[in-house]
């Protein structure tokens, strides 16, 4: 039991002071971490292997957008449309409004 605490990461001081259920858990999330970091792995492997097969390479910024979820780049907000934003999360969280500054342009 001791050498299969030790490959799952736990100290022999924190085993003994572990019931057997602690233990089953923390051997259940290192399985899990183990299965996700392969499978980041393969993930890994199989794009390396896409990439290589390309005649043309994607744009890496498009393809970490994608991959990130934002399929369109972030919209620039002028000063104004940053002041409404704010304005409107003020009142859904119940705010009020003492002063509003105003933008100087020059």
């Amino acid at each position: 039991m001791l050498a299969e605490a030790a490959a799952h990461g736990v100290m022999p001081a924190v085993l003994w002071a572990m019931t057997p259920r602690e233990f089953s858990a923390v051997v259940a999330g290192v399985q899990r971490r183990e299965l996700r970091a392969f499978a980041s792995d393969v993930a890994v492997a199989w794009h390396g292997a896409a990439f290589a097969r390309a005649k043309q390479m994607p744009n890496l910024r498009r393809v970490l957008r994608v991959i990130v979820g934002q399929d369109e780049p972030p919209k620039v907000q002028t000063p104004d449309e940053m002041l409404a934003v704010v304005r409107r999360w003020n009142a859904v969280l119940g705010g009020s409004e003492k002063s509003a500054p105003r933008l100087v342009k020059g």
